[in-house]
Order: structure tokens, then sequence, then C-alpha cells
């Protein structure tokens, strides 16, 4: 080895959960065992790897692109969590369609860096002011959260979650971004007494702007809406307005005009420029 050149010292990253699960179950003899997802940790800057594109507004993170594929876009933001280890030992486990897969995390120079999927709009955005839901698309993007809410209460409990985690891929997937501590301090949380209280926020900002039907809300959409919050998400499951729900792919038409229409906004509106 050439005595001038210090020798290289190569950092493994980190990895969280397990290979394997080897519970065993009732169905183990016909059963491999049941693999999990492995969340790693790199210790080094993710520009390394991502191309960083733009800023996005209201505090959403930053829109990047990986270096090996450069038409994969995906979203990395900074997270402020207390204890950063027992949160990412938590998501490792986390895996489920209608929750926003985490791509990627580095840790470098004392800053925690989350890479997630990237999904086209937000619940705000879906431009319901300038044309008014059906009824299908309201019994629909429930239907997608309460399958994201029923995994996570049971699967991660503690996770929080807010009206701008709702978020819409440009395939039309509903998915939840839990908060991963993305702000250093927030003081819009609001504490649901009860688990059903998500829900009635966001079926207030669903029919806030009426809905496009000539004859108003049916008999079945009223008493949707109406339904008292409680620690059961089962009186919105079981009740017969979710028979409307449809293939969330039919959402599509509605993401693409929430796409165009923020993709006509002036630049001034997002926060800081393209590093």
């Amino acid at each position: 080895m050439d005595s001038q050149r210090s020798p290289l010292r190569k950092v493994k990253p980190f990895q969280l959960g397990r290979v394997q699960d080897n519970t065993p179950t009732p169905s183990a003899a016909t059963w491999p065992p049941r693999g999990r997802r492995l969340l790693r940790i790199d210790f080094r800057n993710p520009r390394d790897d991502y191309t960083f594109v733009q800023e996005l507004r209201s505090n959403q993170g930053t829109l990047v692109c990986h270096r090996k594929n450069r038409l994969h876009i995906a979203i990395i933001r900074e997270s402020f969590s207390p204890a950063p280890l027992n949160m990412l030992e938590d998501m490792a486990q986390v895996e489920h369609p209608n929750i926003a897969d985490i791509l990627d995390v580095y840790f470098h120079e004392g800053r925690l860096c989350v890479v997630s999927e990237h999904l086209a709009v937000s619940l705000l955005d879906l431009e319901f002011k300038r044309l008014a839901p059906e009824e299908w698309e309201i019994a629909t993007i429930i239907a997608e959260i309460i399958k994201g809410m029923n995994y996570l209460l049971d699967s991660l409990p503690t996770s929080e979650i807010h009206i701008d985690s709702v978020r819409v891929s440009l395939q039309g997937d509903v998915k939840l971004v839990p908060d991963m501590h993305y702000e250093s301090s927030r003081e819009d949380y609001v504490d649901h007494e009860y688990k059903s209280a998500f829900l009635a926020e966001i079926l207030e900002v669903l029919m806030l702007h009426g809905t496009s039907s000539d004859k108003g809300w049916s008999q079945a959409a009223i008493e949707f809406f109406t339904i008292p919050a409680s620690d059961s998400l089962a009186p919105f499951m079981n009740h017969v307005f979710m028979r409307k729900a449809v293939s969330s792919s039919r959402l599509i038409p509605r993401v693409r005009l929430a796409t165009q229409m923020l993709g006509c906004q002036p630049q001034d509106h997002l926060e800081g420029d393209a590093s």
C-alpha cells in the first residue's frame, strides 16, 4: 500500500428492522417466514445520491431526483425528532398501500433527512372550490383514508397525522404521510379526543363547497356527515354511504386538474429556489 495514501474507512449503513419474522403461526408449516423491510441509514450527504430540484411550498420539503434514475422523483425532508432511532425503528415496520413509502434515510452533519415517495397533491389541492365533488369521490377518499388509519392504529398507534398528511399520487392512490417531526415546532396540531374526529375534519373539507349534484346531498350523505365522533371507525366503515366508494384510480382526472392548477401558480408562491 502506498505509504502516502491514507486508507479509506468504509462505514456500513445502519439497518433497522429484522430480515425475517420467525414468530410461529398456525400456518408456519405451509408458509415461509414472513420477510420484513429493512430501513437503512446512510451516514453521508444525501446530495451524493440525489439531485435537489426545487423547494416545495408550505414547508413540504424538497423535490429531488435520484442520480442513477433521473426520472425517479422523491421528497426529502429534515426530521427534528427528539428520539430518531426509536422513531425509525417503528417506521421500519410500516408497509401498507395507503401509507407513504420511505425510500432512504440519511444522517449527515447532525441532520436527519428522510426521503419518501413523491405524492402529487394534498387533499387541500384537489380543487373542490372550483369543481365541487361528487358523492362517490368523497366515499372513495374516505374509504382509502380509513384503510390507512386502521393500519396505523394497529401498527403505529403513537403516530401523528393531520390534514396535510392526506396526499394523492398521480395514479389516484390516497395515502397518509405520518408526521416524523418534520418541523422543529408545530402549533396547529389538534389533539383529537376521539379516533374518528380526524375523519370529521376531513369530511368538513370535502363538503365545504357543496356537491356537484343539482339535487344536493343525498340522505345517506347527510346521515354520514353527521355521524358523531367516537373511538371506533366502524360507524363510518359500515354506513350505507360507503357503498358509493369505487377504485381510487377514478380520482386520476381530479388529480390531473389539481396538478395543472398548481403548475399555473406564480413562481413566487414557492418557498426558495432550486438548489
